[in-house]
């Protein structure tokens, strides 16, 4: 296509130019007032600037003419990427009128320039994208004219505003942005059940409602703050809190949701080796029970606290914090001891005894030592099934004791697990 003939022949120019600097770079004897190689480099870098920008202003107008017709029914996914692409290009741009320091504006994240090529052959969409990306830094750090550099920004910020207008100002776009980012992956029943067969409709856990897309997302409203014009923060401050509500049930509905299915996930074993293999790991904290558990600690965990938690959320976290207490119990057998090995424990259920009503410090320990041993109970019970599990003869053996044994004794560790 012309945009990719135009984008090679501007990477070819580009490579030309940066040899000549590496020369004069590596130039040792004295010029003796023998400039002519520098003033060709000069020479060679303005007509480059020029060259890029009369390539960029036909892309750029395209670009303009789609952000001015945005609408509240344009999809979050192209709002989005128009967003990312103002937001990084103006960032850089103000870095660039601040500094010439190379290694500060090479440090400045990516800009996506997908906006841009839009109509080009979508296979080769990542290779201009990385492409005219190297050619724009290169026409902003040879460009000595400052005038055009505010220019282009204040221009590029004017698009900005217009699109944070659309959708009532709403930054709801931004869990959209996130599950677009290749660095990010959804939670998925296959993470943690393994096997090869498909779930119909399977449930996930979207890039944005992960603690990775969390951090993602609140360093993207840094960089869309920096972009605006002053007073930057203050122009998006209600939209942020308004976001933040949205995000958050959001957040807890897509985890709550995966978690209600989360069993579906047994249907992806194939056969008989797969459930054996299964069995083993489920009394080991790689089980899929209790990896969900600990990945939605991990994941829940920045939201902090709010009154309107639903239940299952604080059980999350008493859970942690059980686990802990057990661990404590496991390392030690004197109760004086393990009551103050247990911080981590205390720390990770929070603020569970005030949830709980009010409870004194004594029987706040009381409940953690009888639920950590509890817990202990029940993981040792776990293991004797799983081993039990393992052969069939022990199984049947197993299943025989069930039924013929007092439930009372508890001998079986079928009917202690059911207790």
């Amino acid at each position: 296509s012309t945009l990719s003939s135009s984008s090679a022949a501007s990477d070819v120019y580009k490579r030309q130019v940066l040899e000549v600097e590496e020369a004069n770079r590596q130039w040792w004897v004295p010029r003796f007032g023998l400039n002519e190689s520098e003033e060709v480099e000069i020479g060679l870098k303005e007509k480059y600037v020029q060259a890029f920008k009369d390539f960029l202003a036909p892309l750029d107008e395209k670009l303009a003419a789609r952000i001015v017709n945005f609408s509240d029914m344009t999809p979050d996914e192209s709002l989005s990427q128009h967003i990312a692409h103002l937001v990084r290009r103006i960032n850089l741009l103000n870095l660039r009128l601040e500094t010439g320091d190379l290694e500060r504006l090479r440090g400045m994240p990516a800009i996506p320039f997908e906006p841009l090529i839009l109509q080009s052959d979508q296979e080769m969409i990542p290779e201009l994208d990385e492409m005219v990306s190297l050619s724009y830094f290169h026409y902003l750090i040879w460009s000595l004219d400052s005038g055009r550099v505010k220019t282009e920004m204040a221009d590029l910020q004017k698009l900005l505003r217009h699109a944070l207008l659309q959708k009532g100002g709403e930054l709801n776009w931004l869990v959209a942005w996130a599950n677009s980012r290749e660095s990010l992956s959804d939670v998925t029943l296959e993470g943690f059940w393994g096997g090869s067969l498909p779930v119909p409709e399977a449930k996930t856990v979207r890039p944005a409602f992960t603690r990775a897309g969390k951090e993602e997302i609140e360093g993207f409203l840094k960089e869309l703050e920096g972009a605006l014009p002053d007073p930057g923060s203050t122009l998006i401050a209600r939209q942020k809190l308004d976001f933040g509500k949205w995000y958050r049930a959001a957040y807890l509905e897509n985890w709550e949701i995966f978690a209600s299915g989360f069993s579906e996930g047994a249907n992806r074993l194939a056969g008989v080796e797969d459930r054996r293999q299964m069995i083993h790991k489920m009394a080991s904290d790689q089980g899929p029970y209790f990896a969900l558990l600990d990945r939605m600690a991990e994941d829940l965990e920045p939201l902090g606290e709010s009154e309107s938690d639903p239940g299952w959320f604080n059980l999350v976290f008493e859970y942690q914090g059980v686990k802990a207490e057990a661990a404590a119990l496991a390392a030690s057998k004197n109760t004086s001891v393990l009551s103050k090995a247990t911080q981590k424990g205390e720390q990770l259920i929070g603020k569970l005894g005030q949830k709980l009503g009010k409870i004194s410090r004594e029987d706040m320990i009381e409940r953690r030592l009888r639920a950590g041993k509890a817990y202990s109970g029940y993981r040792k019970l776990l293991d004797e099934m799983t081993a039990v599990a393992g052969s069939r003869k022990a199984a049947f053996e197993a299943a025989s004791q069930v039924f013929g044994e007092d439930p009372a004794g508890e001998t079986s560790p079928f009917i202690g697990i059911d207790k």
